[in-house]
């Protein structure tokens, strides 16, 4: 009994003792701290304070709220020693606290220690911390304070000397092309940091400034000469204002052929006994960009980009040969075709080639002019019928407007196009002499009586007009006016777009006061910029499925607000967790740390825009083409690293074809990128897709 007594009477002075070396031991973080300012308390925490990782760092949170630097130092200071040294119940216990949802956003104790270390003019110490705290978990709050102590050290070190230098990769400068817009790719570069980059009317995406920055920007062109601004500036206030010259050129050369004309007869050549016969080609090449190259039945011919050519070239056909194709291609890649149907003359005795007769009159006489030097009057034109005329007696009683003949397009109905941009081909013919044409207000400059052209136009959303008008040298005008509605592929409509549902956004603490929904404002701003489609409560109530889910976390403390927003793939057919796509967070502030950030309207508007901008950016909406295939469910793609794709996310494959109209694209099948490189990406097409994929073949983001 004594043996039981003396056993119970050494435990309960253990426990007694080991009770009183606890309260020793931790008599320090069970006191209160707290300091008082304006009536408020500050270092305090929701619940009783234990001493616990997670305890340390929500008073350290209260103490910046406070603008105590100091004592919010000491305990980020002691958090993060206290969480690494227990790990095995940091995330256990402090996601209770911090009420995370499937990641770990919102503990951020290297952050704000360099925030404190900031406030107290510790530059350098605040510069560690926060980068160790971005290179373990990106946020805006510590890109911002980062790029702030940047600032600070160099103004202090007076150490940036040099404004930042661009350099242009592609493409040249002062070159031609044929395209709408252009991707134009380079390098900034500075001494200490690049803060901002600004193509033409676009700002690149900077989040945190760095001493080198790529940038890859697409800029609308107009026709003719494009001068693009690009201006680079650093943390310092320095610029570098750059212009890129660019020439569009979207009007194809233009074919001015006098010899052979339609339908000439061509005879056999004398002295030859190999069923092949001469004929010269003589006419005008005119182009405002300069020719490339002229090819004739598969023989090129090249050229130096002279906007003006003269053709007289000797030419062998085979006997038979029912046509002469021409295609002439100048400096931006803008190709004119022309056919001109021959026939073969039977009667040998024939030793030497000519035109065909112009009109009736000439037929009716036999009579083949020389075309360069008269003109046949033509019925109704001359008191004279049948007489010729010197060119310029003709132009003088040249009443007859030019007429212009077009390619598939007719003017008594309006065109639907699926294309975004249609190919304009014709001819333009006068009897005297053309000389100009103008595509809307863009003016060709050319001689001739005869001449094919081509011309590529992007369409708007509206209906778009082009007209054609033709004024030959008496001053007589044509004009052809074009109707075509644009139609919005299926594949790039809304409702192809990848849907989405927008969970609730869990605030914390849960009694901040939020005079605006920013589920309400994404949900706005996604309907409005039509990136996303947002599937609503009802639908989602009503069964229809959402291909991911977004989750989001707001954090509130007194002078700045941060919102977290984490994009997950979901997959119903699945048991597996859902799988992460991207996360982005915003962050406001208000410029004094004492003052209260309010949260309105405006800026919960203003916030959700820019989770908007950055998934857009982190998710993008591009094109590009398959560029291999197995031949079964896996292809690969042009989509790179550089295109900012990622593996999870899904594209549609389709087929269209450049020449056609009022055709909408053939949807093949959707697949899901699996492994993204440098310059391609690998995907696997959907199961119960059994199209045949090839090359070239067009891919589109969901």
């Amino acid at each position: 009994m004594k043996t039981k007594k003396f056993c119970f009477f050494c435990c309960l002075s253990a426990l007694c003792l080991g009770a009183w070396m606890t309260a020793c031991q931790s008599g320090s973080d069970t006191a209160d701290v707290s300091q008082r300012k304006e009536g408020r308390s500050y270092g305090v925490t929701r619940t009783p304070f234990k001493g616990q990782w997670w305890h340390y760092y929500e008073r350290a949170l209260s103490f910046s709220d406070g603008c105590f630097w100091k004592a919010a130092e000491s305990d980020l200071r002691e958090a993060i020693r206290k969480r690494n040294d227990d790990k095995k119940y940091a995330r256990t216990y402090g996601r209770h606290f911090l009420d995370l949802p499937e990641h770990d956003s919102g503990y951020f104790p290297h952050r704000e220690l360099g925030i404190a270390l900031y406030q107290q003019g510790r530059i350098a110490e605040a510069i560690r911390e926060l980068t160790i705290s971005l290179e373990s978990e990106t946020s805006a709050r510590a890109e911002l304070y980062l790029d702030r102590a940047r600032t600070k050290q160099i103004r202090r070190e007076n150490s940036d000397r040099f404004p930042p230098e661009i350099s242009l990769i592609s493409p040249p400068p002062d070159s031609t092309v044929n395209a709408a817009s252009v991707i134009l790719q380079g390098i900034v570069r500075d001494d200490r940091f690049v803060s901002r980059i600004r193509v033409g009317k676009n700002d690149i995406r900077i989040d945190l400034s760095k001493a080198e920055i790529f940038f890859r920007s697409k800029v609308a062109l107009r026709q003719g000469e494009n001068r693009i601004p690009i201006v680079a500036g650093d943390l310092s206030g320095k610029e570098t204002k750059v212009f890129f010259r660019i020439i569009a050129d979207r009007i194809g050369p233009v074919i001015s052929i006098d010899e052979p004309s339609d339908n000439s007869p061509v005879p056999v050549s004398a002295g030859r006994s190999d069923a092949k016969t001469d004929i010269r080609l003589r006419g005008h090449l005119f182009d405002n960009s300069g020719i490339a190259r002229m090819i004739i039945n598969g023989i090129s011919f090249p050229f130096r980009g002279e906007s003006e050519i003269p053709v007289d070239e000797s030419l062998t056909l085979e006997k038979g040969q029912k046509n002469l194709e021409i295609r002439v291609t100048d400096i931006a890649g803008n190709t004119t075709f022309q056919n001109i149907p021959l026939t073969w003359q039977n009667d040998n005795r024939s030793m030497t080639y000519c035109p065909a007769p112009e009109n009736e009159i000439q037929a009716e006489e036999g009579r083949h002019p020389e075309p360069e030097d008269f003109w046949l009057a033509a019925k109704g034109n001359s008191p004279l019928p049948g007489i010729l005329l010197s060119r310029k007696t003709a132009a003088l009683q040249d009443t007859e407007p030019p007429v212009i003949r077009l390619e598939y397009f007719q003017e008594d109905r309006k065109h639907i196009s699926y294309l975004d941009e249609i190919f304009v081909e014709g001819t333009i013919k006068d009897n005297n002499e053309v000389k100009q044409l103008y595509f809307n207000r863009e003016k060709v400059f050319f001689r001739g009586r005869k001449n094919r052209f081509s011309y590529i136009q992007t369409l708007d959303k509206d209906e778009n007009l082009i007209v054609i008008r033709g004024i030959d040298s008496a001053g007589n005008e044509s004009r052809k006016t074009i109707r075509v509605q644009y139609r919005e592929p299926a594949v790039q409509r809304y409702e192809s777009r990848l849907s989405l549902f927008i969970d609730d956004f869990k605030e914390k603490p849960e009694d901040i006061d939020l005079n605006f929904d920013v589920k309400e404002a994404l949900d706005s701003i996604m309907f409005e910029r039509r990136r996303f489609r947002v599937i609503t409560e009802e639908e989602a109530g009503g069964g229809v499925p959402a291909d991911c889910i977004l989750k989001g976390k707001i954090r509130k403390r007194k002078n700045y607000m941060e919102i977290f927003a984490d994009l997950y793939l979901q997959n119903p057919d699945s048991d597996q967790p859902l799988r992460r796509l991207t996360k982005v967070d915003v962050h406001r502030e208000h410029e004094s740390s004492q003052e209260e950030l309010i949260a309105d309207r405006e800026l919960m508007e203003d916030m959700a825009k820019e989770i908007h901008l950055k998934l857009s950016y982190e998710i993008p909406l591009t094109e590009g083409n398959v560029i291999g295939s197995d031949g079964g469910q896996n292809i690969v793609t042009d989509l790179g690293k550089e295109t900012n794709v990622k593996a999870g996310m899904e594209i549609i494959v389709y087929r269209k074809d450049s020449n056609a109209m009022e055709k909408d694209f053939e949807e093949l099948g959707n697949a899901r990128i699996e492994d993204v490189k440098e310059n391609n990406s690998k995907a696997s097409l959907r199961k119960g897709d059994t199209a045949v994929i090839r090359e070239k073949e067009h891919v589109i983001t969901r």
